[in-house]
């Protein structure tokens, strides 16, 4: 079931740009890498500032790491992808981040219905309410394999 993830920086509209992107979340203490954060798992890229649900995507490479100072978490994002990572103002330290790249699998571009309210920054989709999930057009029968639950709430 996919992730609904709500960057703070803005999401790449070219195919080949979101494939050098990345992303990455931190805690303050590790956390279990979500089954949709793993390699093959589905992100849903929404845009919380147009309203604007805008890539569907499957991840293809992840890292989870405890850090020290998130200056050295950043170094390391961009000697391996190669790419400037994005600041991050209120980050817990020490912490825990996961980061991710992924796959574009389509452009989606859908506003936010006019009967759904705005999605969430960080939620799976079964979480969802079945008709907020219609609106959108998501899927939200599948139980959340996380909390191992088909509870809606």
């Amino acid at each position: 079931m996919p992730l609904v993830f709500a960057p703070t920086t803005s999401i790449p509209l070219d195919d080949r740009e979101l494939r050098t992107a990345y992303w990455y979340a931190v805690w303050d203490q590790p956390i279990a890498v979500p089954l949709d954060l793993r390699p093959g798992g589905s992100v849903y890229l929404y845009d919380d500032r147009t309203d604007t649900l805008v890539w569907s995507t499957t991840v293809i490479d992840t890292i989870a790491v405890p850090y020290e100072h998130l200056d050295d978490f950043r170094s390391m994002l961009e000697r391996r992808w190669r790419q400037p990572a994005s600041e991050l103002a209120d980050a817990p330290l020490p912490g825990f981040a996961i980061a991710w790249r992924a796959e574009p699998d389509e452009l989606l571009l859908t506003p936010r219905p006019s009967d759904a309210p705005p999605l969430q920054n960080w939620d799976a989709t079964g979480h969802l309410e079945p008709a907020v999930a219609a609106a959108w057009g998501l899927e939200a029968d599948i139980p959340c394999l996380t909390c191992a639950s088909a509870d809606h709430s």
